[in-house]
């Protein structure tokens, strides 16, 4: 699980899916309209979702369900100034075992969010920027959500951060940075993204810490959690 928190105290958590693409229920199914796993508001995974606090400090255990269609969102992060909830996506693997002309190298990218209440981000039905998952090609993916920014495909991002000290140059400050821990060539590093006028991400991903690579699988360095120490360092 990952969890954010908004100025008001509300709990943004994340529930990650329990499969790859929902595929049981798409090509090797019955070939449903719709996934259970993805859209059931009681149960279901493959969301963030809020929970609020009650007058007496306790939790209130009837959540909202915020957004949904996101595979497992591990990197997420409330901007306080922008008032914005920030979603790091980790997409589906093995596109290739059906479609051979898709290169699971290389597809799916894994995603940058500014997420909206209420809106549907197409998981498992679509990826990208809404093409169809092979597994569910008969689906119109027109109607979800598209991602507000594409990562590097399979690079996993687990952690964001906005720079907020003094020791790095000032290049980095009120930057977002990203860790992604993937063992793809393009995970395994830590980015930082420009802002726009707006002050949100913006532009392609900019390396700031990579290296780790080895002649093997596991990578020297994964990078996970991301922190800012008093001193200003990171």
């Amino acid at each position: 699980k990952a969890f954010a928190f908004d100025p008001q105290g509300n709990i943004y958590i994340n529930v990650g899916s329990a499969t790859n693409v929902c595929q049981k229920s798409g090509v090797s199914g019955k070939k449903l309209k719709t996934c259970a796993e993805a859209e059931n508001f009681e149960v279901g995974q493959a969301q963030i979702r809020k929970y609020s606090f009650l007058s007496n400090g306790k939790i209130n255990p009837k959540f909202e369900v915020y957004a949904k269609g996101l595979r497992n969102s591990v990197a997420i992060l409330w901007d306080e100034k922008r008032n914005v909830l920030l979603q790091g996506e980790n997409s589906r693997d093995a596109i290739h075992k059906l479609d051979a002309s898709l290169s699971n190298a290389e597809l799916p990218h894994d995603e940058l969010n500014v997420v909206e209440k209420g809106k549907h981000y197409g998981w498992p039905y679509c990826f990208d920027n809404n093409r169809n998952s092979p597994e569910w090609t008969y689906v119109d993916c027109r109607g979800y959500q598209k991602p507000y920014a594409l990562l590097p495909p399979h690079s996993a991002p687990l952690a964001m951060h906005y720079y907020q000290g003094k020791l790095f140059p000032a290049w980095y400050q009120g930057r977002l940075l990203v860790s992604l821990h993937g063992y793809e060539p393009k995970g395994h590093r830590i980015v930082a993204f420009k802002r726009n006028d707006q002050g949100l991400p913006v532009g392609v991903p900019q390396s700031v810490v990579w290296g780790w690579d080895t002649k093997g699988e596991q990578k020297f360095g994964s990078p996970v959690g991301l922190t800012e120490m008093p001193d200003g360092s990171d």
